[in-house]
């Protein structure tokens, strides 16, 4: 569990060194914290995933080189467009919705570490 909650913590660090991730206000991002990872949702520009992903996996690999299995953070990323609505949940925090992570979260599922799926109408 302490090594789990130590990749999350430095995956966010990276994720959070990322000029792309960096130059998008908050407001035009919603993050959706799934347990091991997150979901990313862009209101404003459908290049910026595909950059940060980039960015993010150039970071990983020199994190990860000297490192053993247990330790690496390895990173499974689905990008896909489309319909994606803002909802409130109970706490009423804003989360996302709809088509577009839908086909991202299965793109993602059927991904592995170091590649970039990206759905065919996003390409």
């Amino acid at each position: 569990m302490k090594n789990q909650v130590q990749k999350i913590q430095t995956l966010n660090e990276l994720i959070h060194s990322c000029d792309s991730y960096r130059k998008i206000s908050a407001g035009k991002r919603i993050i959706l914290p799934t347990g091991d990872g997150m979901a990313i949702g862009f209101l404003s520009s459908s290049e910026i995933p595909l950059e940060l992903s980039i960015q993010l996996h150039h970071k990983l690999r020199p994190y990860n080189q000297d490192k053993s299995p247990t330790e690496e953070i390895g990173v499974l990323i689905g990008l896909a467009s489309g319909p994606v609505f803002t909802v409130a949940d109970l706490n009423n925090v804003e989360n996302i919705w709809g088509p577009g992570i839908i086909l991202a979260r299965r793109l993602m599922d059927v991904d592995d570490n170091g590649h970039i799926l990206i759905a065919e109408n996003l390409a």
